[in-house]
């Protein structure tokens, strides 16, 4: 077996922790170590079920650092030859790493490893996600990844500059153009192995802050293609920016429908503004399919 770095973020996790962890320890592939970074937590995680295993490291960081110095702190004291990582209220199937450690071993030159996954929404509803074979140009257009779902190896992690500790919100999306702009394709393994939860922590409360910056960061690959000439590269930012432009618009439609439900009256209209503003059509089409309230 070849040994893997698992790196888990967790910051005031609660009890998800135990279910993510307990994800990672479950793993068939059973030659690993578990990584895990605590932001400054207010909350005691030792006393987590799963964290007295001898595989698990506590590493706990002094003060708040975010996301990207967290895993690039996870990184930096892994252990292991390859690294996957994990958030604190995500979790994988039992056979991930597995699946992935013989697929990533038969490609040395690619940049990483990544799995189907599916979204597990509040209300219990999941939706697999299936994109198929990555591209540079479809991940800037159209395509997801969850980086959950990653492996990789560590010199290859630092080979593509880690993530960016600039970067208030998508540090992933960064992350992942950057390993696949002028690089081979990345491993597909064509199995739903990764699970994305989606909850009021990590949906929509943030989204102006997390669509402003992945369109920032589609920016500077335009900037970057229109200097080189690369007109297909440039076509490829602009539609991720329509849809980036489109998705605002569809949180901002969530979060007034919440606000309604919350009876707060003043946010939901001007929730309801920036609906208006960015995507008009998106409260029309709300409207004909009754998604209101």
């Amino acid at each position: 077996m070849v040994a893997v770095s698992v790196v888990m973020s967790a910051y005031n996790p609660g009890p998800l922790l135990e279910r993510s962890l307990g994800s990672v320890l479950a793993q068939t592939h059973t030659d690993l170590e578990v990584v895990v970074v605590d932001d400054a937590s207010t909350e005691d995680i030792t006393s987590c079920p799963g964290m007295d295993d001898p595989r698990v490291r506590h590493i706990r960081l002094s003060v708040n650092r975010g996301v990207g110095e967290v895993l690039n702190t996870g990184v930096w004291e892994a252990r292991s030859e390859y690294v996957a990582f994990l958030a604190h209220d995500d979790d994988w199937m039992p056979e991930k790493l597995e699946r992935q450690v013989p697929a990533l071993v038969e490609r040395p030159e690619a940049p990483f490893c990544y799995t189907d996954f599916e979204w597990v929404f509040a209300n219990g509803e999941v939706k697999p996600d299936r994109q198929g074979q990555v591209t540079y140009k479809g991940l800037l257009a159209h395509q997801t990844v969850s980086f959950c779902s990653l492996l990789l190896r560590r010199d290859a992690y630092f080979k593509i500059g880690g993530l960016s500790s600039s970067l208030v919100w998508a540090q992933d999306y960064d992350f992942l153009l950057r390993a696949l702009d002028g690089r081979p394709l990345p491993v597909h393994v064509p199995e739903v192995l990764t699970r994305y939860y989606l909850h009021g922590a990590n949906h929509s409360s943030n989204y102006r802050g997390s669509v402003g910056y992945r369109k920032m960061v589609l920016r500077m690959h335009r900037t970057k293609a229109l200097r080189n000439g690369r007109d297909d590269v440039v076509a490829a930012c602009e539609a991720g920016l329509e849809r980036a432009q489109e998705l605002y618009a569809f949180q901002a439609f969530d979060r007034a429908r919440l606000a309604y439900r919350e009876g707060r009256s003043v946010r939901m209209l001007s929730e309801l503004g920036e609906v208006a503003r960015t995507r008009p059509s998106v409260l029309i089409g709300a409207a004909k399919q009754k998604f209101w309230p």
